[in-house]
C-alpha cells in the first residue's frame, strides 16, 4: 500500500536571504512559519493572509510573512478590520495601506459595526465583529 505524501517545499533560505528586508527578520521565526505552513493540507498552499492591525506585533508578523511569501512566490493578503471605535481609526487604515504597499502585499479593509449593547463588553464585541470580518475576507 503506497503512502500518500504531500509536497512540502524546502525552506527557501537563499531566496529569503536575497530579499531586501531579510536583515530585519528573525530567521527562527521564518523557519517556524515555514514549518507550520508545511503542515497544512496542500489545497491551502496557494495564498496567505495575515491580520494587520497596524500595531508593532502585527506589523512585525506582516514583515516576516512578506519576506517568506515572496521567497515561495505566494501572494500575501493583509486583512485590516476598521472597528470605528477610535477617533484615529481612519489613520490606522491609512497606515496599514502604506505598510502593505511597502511590503508588496495586497490590503483588504473591512469596516464593521461593533454591537456595543451586546452585553459582552466592548473588547469581546469588537473581537466578535473582527472574527466575522476575517471569516468574510477569507471567502
Amino acid at each position: 500500500m503506497a503512502v500518500s505524501r504531500k509536497f512540502v517545499p524546502k525552506f527557501p533560505l537563499a531566496q529569503i536571504q536575497a530579499h531586501p528586508l531579510a536583515e530585519l527578520c528573525d530567521m527562527r521565526l521564518l523557519q517556524s512559519i515555514h514549518t507550520l505552513y508545511s503542515s497544512l493540507p496542500p489545497s491551502t498552499m496557494q495564498q496567505v493572509a495575515v491580520a494587520l492591525s497596524g500595531g508593532v506585533d502585527s506589523a512585525a508578523l506582516a514583515l516576516h510573512m512578506a519576506v517568506w511569501t515572496k521567497a515561495l512566490s505566494l501572494p500575501l493578503h493583509c486583512f485590516h478590520v476598521h472597528h470605528g471605535l477610535q477617533d484615529v481609526a481612519d489613520q490606522w487604515s491609512t497606515h496599514v495601506q502604506t505598510l502593505a504597499h511597502h511590503l508588496g502585499a495586497s490590503i483588504h479593509i473591512e469596516r464593521v459595526r461593533v454591537d456595543l449593547l451586546s452585553g459582552t463588553g466592548i473588547e469581546a464585541a469588537a473581537r466578535d465583529a473582527r472574527y466575522l470580518a476575517f471569516q468574510a475576507l477569507c471567502q
